[in-house]
């Protein structure tokens, strides 16, 4: 009986057994990151052809909302992930050398910029990471992500 109490206790992102739908991450977030994030979603999803997944990634990120894009021959790359947390939800956005170098920098806003400039690189991919938190830094975040979305689309490429 304290196994069954145990487990209804996890949050959806937790139990690694049990993968859960999307609006099931939600109820458990604060309201105003909620809101933040599901805006963020909405506008990620507004950007045309894309692939979203509920993947598990370990004890760090456990259930984690991922999206990803084909490029001009139809090879996926990770858009974004969306990491749901009842503190508040981890937006990652990877990026590789290429993609940085066609970033106007200097018109991105400072919280995308500083998550920019701090992210973390391993395996030749800087991972920029935000923790969202408001409506407004979303709106930052889905510039970014647009901008994104165009360039590993191919409608920037610079060669």
């Amino acid at each position: 009986m304290s196994e069954q109490t145990a487990t209804k206790r996890h949050l959806p992102w937790e139990d690694r057994w049990h993968e859960p739908q999307v609006e099931q991450l939600f109820p458990p977030i604060q309201e105003q990151p909620r809101r933040a994030l599901k805006g963020l979603m909405s506008d990620i999803e507004k950007l045309g052809k894309f692939v979203r997944e509920v993947c598990w990634y370990g004890p760090a990120w456990k259930w984690t909302i991922e999206y990803r894009v084909p490029d001009q021959n139809q090879v996926e790359h990770v858009l974004c992930y969306l990491v749901p947390s009842s503190a508040g939800p981890l937006v990652c956005v990877p990026f590789s050398d290429d993609v940085i170098a066609q970033l106007p920098m200097r018109r991105l806003n400072k919280f995308v910029r500083n998550g920019i400039r701090s992210a973390k690189c391993a395996v030749a991919v800087h991972w920029a990471t935000w923790n969202l938190t408001a409506s407004t830094e979303a709106g930052h975040l889905t510039d970014l992500v647009k901008r994104k979305h165009k360039i590993i689309s191919g409608l920037e490429t610079k060669k």
